[in-house]
């Protein structure tokens, strides 16, 4: 979710709302195209309004198994400190997390006092000040990381991880189910997925799957046809790859079991 909330006084006298730039989704490059659309809006800093569609919207879209949290960018100190105040004790109350970058170039400004008393609890690990807007010449990478960092400590680079999947020759495909059906088990004691791999391998496979719960340790493996374009498509697209219907039904839900599947020689 992206909101802009630099507030103007309505004529009816009232504080206008933050402005939604984008839902939660999984699209980022759709994210992308409306960060790079966004305009500065006039006006005050209006951190409750923010605060207000952030917090409906997780609540509305948010994901059951995900931790709920509002990042917060800005370079000026919020209006309205009681209001804000109260609309952050509502997010605490709620177990929303609040993550808090500032551009800020003294670190005694109340700019930066402010913000660091609307972060979440432990303070110094949920803010990143940034010392100024000179700070920022670069691209501001160093600060990009220290948020990630600080703020996504399991994220994943999609970049990065190609990258390793190329170099080990297998990737994982689906979690809690596998594509097509479940193949020849060759081990129940293997726990690393690079092992379960070399066993696929070496018995011309072109996919496997690793237990989980009490299924954990047994490796499965599946003679499934699947083209260099599909596996591209699952390396671009991981959140949501497609399993032919050819394939004895597409992927099976199963919290017992994640699938994988080798790299197939693209060279031609």
């Amino acid at each position: 979710m992206l909101s802009s909330s630099d507030g103007v006084i309505e004529d009816d006298g009232t504080i206008s709302k933050a402005v939604l730039v984008s839902e939660l989704t999984k699209d980022l490059a759709g994210v992308k195209t409306a960060v790079a659309a966004m305009e500065h809006q006039k006006g005050f800093t209006n951190l409750a309004q923010g605060f207000k569609l952030g917090q409906k919207l997780l609540q509305q879209r948010g994901r059951r198994d995900a931790q709920s949290a509002i990042m917060t960018i800005s370079d000026g100190k919020p209006s309205f400190h009681w209001e804000t105040g109260e609309v952050a004790k509502d997010l605490d109350a709620k177990g929303i997390m609040k993550f808090m970058v500032a551009v800020s170039e003294f670190p005694g400004s109340d700019e930066w006092q402010f913000m660091k008393s609307m972060a979440t609890k432990p303070w110094p690990t949920n803010t990143v000040r940034v010392p100024g807007f000179s700070a920022l010449a670069d691209g501001a990478g160093n600060f990009v990381q220290e948020a990630l960092t600080k703020f996504c400590p399991a994220a994943m680079s999609p970049s990065q991880t190609m990258r390793e999947e190329k170099q080990r020759g297998f990737m994982l495909v689906y979690t809690k189910g596998y594509c097509g059906g479940l193949g020849r088990t060759l081990g129940t004691q293997i726990y690393d997925p690079q092992e379960c791999f070399r066993l696929a391998q070496a018995a011309g496979r072109t996919g496997f799957s690793m237990g989980r719960k009490y299924r954990k340790g047994k490796c499965s493996v599946e003679l499934l046809p699947f083209t260099c374009d599909e596996y591209a498509q699952w390396q671009a697209n991981p959140d949501d790859p497609a399993c032919s219907s050819s394939w004895t039904g597409g992927f099976h839900n199963s919290k017992y079991y994640d699938w994988y599947a080798l790299e197939p020689n693209c060279e031609d």
